[in-house]
């Protein structure tokens, strides 16, 4: 369903300036998958879900933001589900270099066998496409993990380092990655371990890469 709020016309000059509000709103995602076919790689019958998206456009087509909110529910896709989504968002200059910032909120996420009871990040994006970025993930044995670091998008390519790690148990110890340290990578993880080796060699002893 979409609706709009609000609208002017201010893509005809980039003289004008004007804000048009929009309600996005998919009750069910398998039923775009005759979509998802041709748009990208993702197997259409492993989307589920719901989502919502509203927000505003405004300014001109040389100065244009956009803010909003998403929300969306038992949403999965090749096997990664998370039971509640919800975030915002505000950039800006999207025409010329995005910037801005972004917030969410992720409930029950699994992706094979890690899972997580909650996923909290916020995100800062500067005009080069540099993000800055803090998540902390809770886990349903009472681990909680938090995060600090930069990503870089280019091409097909996202570069992601990570500056700084605590771990903290169910009985209120907490471990952090100190220097030297033994960093080892699974998976994804040794994306992120080759990376923190090759920007921070001293604050690594040895690397593994599983």
């Amino acid at each position: 369903a979409h609706r709009m709020l609000e609208v002017v016309d201010f893509l005809s000059t980039g003289t004008r300036t004007g804000k048009l509000g929009f309600v996005v709103s998919i009750d069910s995602l398998s039923d775009v998958k005759r979509y998802v076919n041709t748009a990208t790689s993702l197997p259409a019958d492993s989307l589920r879900g719901s989502i919502r998206v509203a927000g505003d456009v405004a300014g001109s087509p040389s100065t244009m933001a956009l803010s909003g909110t998403v929300s969306g529910r038992e949403l999965s896709a090749q096997g990664r589900r998370i039971a509640a989504l919800n975030g915002k968002f505000a950039l800006r200059d999207l025409a010329s270099a995005p910037n801005g910032t972004l917030s969410l909120h992720a409930d029950s996420l699994t992706a094979g066998a890690v899972g997580f009871t909650s996923i909290d990040a916020d995100a800062r994006l500067d005009s080069t496409g540099l993000a800055l970025f803090d998540a902390s993930l809770a886990s349903g044995n009472g681990v909680t993990s938090t995060l600090r670091g930069s990503a870089m998008h280019s091409g097909d390519t996202t570069r992601i380092s990570l500056d700084s790690g605590r771990v903290t148990v169910s009985d209120g110890s907490s471990y952090r990655l100190d220097a030297p340290a033994h960093v080892v990578g699974l998976s994804m993880g040794g994306y992120v371990a080759l990376t923190l080796a090759l920007a921070e060699p001293s604050l690594v002893r040895s690397l593994v890469l599983v």
